[in-house]
This record gives C-alpha cells, structure tokens and sequence, in this order.
C-alpha cells in the first residue's frame, strides 16, 4: 500500500508531536529544548508527507497535455485534499487505501468545505493544503468545477476495482524493504503491455519509486555510502509506463 507510510509518517511523527507543542508551550514551566525537539520532528515529517504524496499524485493523476493543465493541476490538489482530510478524520490504516480512496473520494466533496472549516490550524490538511483550499472551495459550485472533478473522477476509478483493493490493503504478506538489504533477494514486477498507463501499472511505478526512496532514506539514515550487497533496478516497458521521477536521480 503506497498510502501506508504515509500514515505512518502522520500518526506516528506528525500528529504527536504537534499534539506535545501545542499542549506544553501554553504551560508555565515548559521545556524548550522539547519543544524545539518536538517542532524538527514534526516538520520534518510535513515535509515527508509533501514530498511522498507529490510523488504519488503525479503518478496516479498526471499532466499529460500543456492544453489541460490547469485542469490537471486542479483535480491533482483535489485528490491531495482527498488523502490530507482523511489522515486528519481518524482514518484507519487498513482502509487508507487506493481502493477507498476512489470510492470514497467524490463522496467527500459534497462536505469538503465544512470538514474543513471544522480542523483546527495544525491540520495536515491545513497545513499542506492552505496554497489550494481556497481555490478550490471557491470554484466548487461554478461550472469549472465540473470539469476539475470529471478529471478528478477519471484519475481515480480505475483503481475502483476488487483487485486493486487486494493489491493495496496492508496484510501479513506485505512487502518488507528490509529484508531486501537483509538477504539477496529477486522481486518480478509484472505490468501491463497491452493498456499503456492503466491502474496496475500506476501501481508498478508507485511501488519502485517507494522501493527507492526507502533505499536512499536508509543509507542516509545509518550514514552508509553504499550498500554492502549490490542493488540492480532492470526496467524495460517505458512506454507503458507512467513518467518515473526517481530515474532522473
């Protein structure tokens, strides 16, 4: 599941640590060296969260002609505003998904406004989203906006399928990228050659840019140059495929 780190990076580093700035800087007697330490961490992981789910959007809705682009560009901050809103509900990680996400999405925008005028100011949703909310809460009942969620609904029903429900929902069998560095190991990713850029190989992409990322994200992390065992990355099929950012690294 490509959300699921996500998830985690909010849960587990964002929303904390907000929560402990927020509640022990209005105390007397506060420390300001947690405070500080607390503020990093939280930031730190804004800027994760940002930088992950750009690359995802990029991916899933991308800018495919200049004539649409600001069209594009809309419907891409709308489906951010679909995965922000729903990390600052109380979404369980199960059902943080593609699958929900595009079932579920176009529900979201009859409330989208009043949802988040009920968020208080460190919302993620608030945080990352405040350069787009405004546009796009002011162009929601204006003929415009039809055409921003007509390419929103484009972008999210071919992941409305049971199959992509099963591929993205976290389980027991869930890919660790630990053990990759752990032990040698062979991971055949199949897509579809017969449907240039359909859902499976949205996911695909998806995959190998979070496969890289958590790569790069550990050598920095345990101040390693390169890795002991060596790892390949074979690509064929670039036609098919979504636009790869990772490969320009």
């Amino acid at each position: 599941n490509p959300l699921a780190e996500i998830w985690e990076i909010y849960y587990k580093e964002y929303l904390p640590n907000w929560q402990f700035v927020y509640q022990n800087s209005k105390k007397e007697n506060f420390d300001i060296e947690e405070i500080n330490k607390s503020k990093a961490i939280y930031q730190t992981a804004k800027g994760k969260i940002e930088r992950k789910l750009d690359s995802i959007v990029n991916i899933i809705c991308p800018i495919t002609d200049k004539r649409n682009e600001f069209w594009d560009l809309r419907a891409q901050a709308l489906i951010k505003l679909y995965f922000l809103i729903q990390l600052d509900y109380g979404v369980d990680k199960i059902v943080y998904n593609f699958y929900n996400l595009s079932t579920n999405g176009m529900n979201l925008q009859e409330n989208l406004g009043i949802m988040i005028d009920q968020l208080p100011k460190w919302a993620i949703t608030k945080q990352l989203g405040s350069q787009f909310i405004g546009g796009i809460m002011g162009e929601r009942t204006s003929t415009s906006m039809s055409d921003v969620k007509a390419t929103t609904e484009k972008a999210l029903t071919s992941f409305a399928m049971q199959e992509i429900k099963n591929l993205t929902t976290e389980n027991e069998k869930s890919i660790d990228f630990k053990s990759f560095i752990e032990k040698p190991t062979i991971i055949y990713v199949s897509v579809d050659t017969a449907t240039i850029d359909s859902a499976n190989n949205r996911l695909a992409v998806l995959f190998l840019e979070a496969l890289y990322a958590y790569l790069q994200d550990y050598l920095i992390e345990t101040n390693q140059e390169y890795f002991k065992k060596p790892i390949h990355f074979i690509i064929d099929e670039f036609g098919n495929l979504p636009k790869m950012d990772f490969m320009l690294k």
